[in-house]
C-alpha cells in the first residue's frame, strides 16, 4: 500500500488528469462496470486524495499505525462493496470536486449542505433554498441517516405537534412517511434542514433553525481547515 505518511515517497497517482483501464471481469463475468473508477482517475488530485482518506477513515481500523490507502486498482472494488452511505459519499467527493475528507454520513450531509450553499453564493441560512424532497426521497433518505438524526428528525415532528396541541409525543420511524405527506410547507423545510445537515438537534422555530446552522457552519469550517493540513485520525 502507498502510505501518506511517508512523505518522502512519491504520490501514489499522477497529479495530472488521466486514464485508466477498466477493471478485469470478475470470475464468470464478461465486463463489468467501472464508472467509479472513470470518475476517479477523471478527478483532480485533491479529489483522488479526499477520496482515499475517506475510504480510510470509513474503514480503517481505530488507531493505526499508518495511514494507509488502498491500491489504485482496488478504487472500483472498494466502491461496488461499499455501503450506501460510503458510496454517497463517494459520490459526492468526485461529482462535486470536493477536497476534503468526511468521516462518516452525518459529516458528509455537513459538507455537503454547505458546499450546495457556497457554490450557489449564499451566505446566510440556506433555508429559503432548500430543496424540499418528496415524501418517497425524503423517507428513503431518512432511513439511511445515523440514528441520531433519525432522533432529531422525530422529535422535531414531536414538537411541531406539541406546539399546536399541547400533546409531545415522538413518532415511530414508520410513522415519517404519513406525516411528512400531511406536514405543511414550514414544518417539511425544518424535517428536510434537519435531515439534509445531518443535525443531531431538534428544531422548534425558523430562528433555532438560524442559529443552529451558523454554529454547524462555524465548526465545518474549523474541521475543513484541520483537514486540509493534516491527515485523519481514527
Amino acid at each position: 500500500m502507498s502510505s501518506r505518511a511517508d512523505s518522502t515517497s512519491p504520490p501514489p497517482y499522477s497529479f495530472e488528469v488521466s486514464s485508466f483501464p477498466p477493471p478485469p471481469p470478475r470470475a464468470g463475468e464478461t465486463s463489468r462496470k467501472w464508472d467509479f473508477q472513470a470518475k476517479f482517475e477523471a478527478a483532480e488530485e485533491s479529489v483522488r486524495r479526499a477520496v482515499l482518506d475517506t475510504i480510510t477513515v470509513w474503514t480503517a481500523r481505530p488507531n493505526p499505525d499508518s495511514w494507509d490507502w488502498i491500491e489504485r486498482n482496488e478504487v472500483q472494488d472498494t466502491y461496488d462493496n461499499a455501503p450506501v452511505d460510503l458510496k454517497r459519499a463517494l459520490d459526492f467527493l468526485t461529482d462535486c470536486g470536493y477536497t476534503t475528507y468526511v468521516s462518516d454520513d452525518k459529516d458528509r450531509r455537513a459538507n455537503q449542505y454547505f458546499w450546495r450553499l457556497a457554490s450557489a453564493g449564499i451566505e446566510d441560512s440556506g433555508a429559503e433554498t432548500l430543496p424540499i424532497l418528496s415524501a418517497s426521497a425524503f423517507v428513503a433518505d431518512f432511513e439511511y441517516a445515523h440514528e441520531e438524526v433519525k432522533r432529531a428528525v422525530l422529535e422535531t415532528c414531536a414538537v411541531w405537534k406539541y406546539n399546536l396541541r399541547g400533546i409531545y409525543r415522538r413518532p415511530a420511524n414508520q410513522e415519517v412517511l404519513e406525516i411528512y405527506q400531511q406536514a405543511p410547507k414550514k414544518l417539511k423545510v425544518w424535517l428536510n434542514w434537519v435531515l439534509q445537515i445531518g443535525s443531531e438537534v431538534s428544531i422548534q422555530s425558523t430562528n433555532d433553525l438560524r442559529m443552529f446552522e451558523k454554529s454547524f457552519r462555524g465548526h465545518l469550517e474549523a474541521n475543513v481547515a484541520i483537514r486540509n493540513k493534516v491527515q485523519p485520525i481514527v
